[in-house]
């Protein structure tokens, strides 16, 4: 029973997981509002130990 319930579980996830997203109204969103390139504030542009004054 603890078994079929874990998988039912997992298979729930997973489903949710690759849903499409929606605007309020119910339509789906073509694109995500998430911008995967951009970085984030907190990330700066650390060089490689070394290598400064190389141009």
């Amino acid at each position: 029973m603890f078994l079929k319930i874990t998988a039912l579980t997992l298979l729930l996830i997973l489903t949710i997981g690759c849903t499409t997203p929606t605007y309020d109204d119910g339509t789906p969103r073509e694109y995500s509002d998430m911008p995967w390139n951009t970085p984030a504030s907190w990330e700066g542009t650390v060089g490689v130990p070394g290598m400064s004054g190389y141009e």
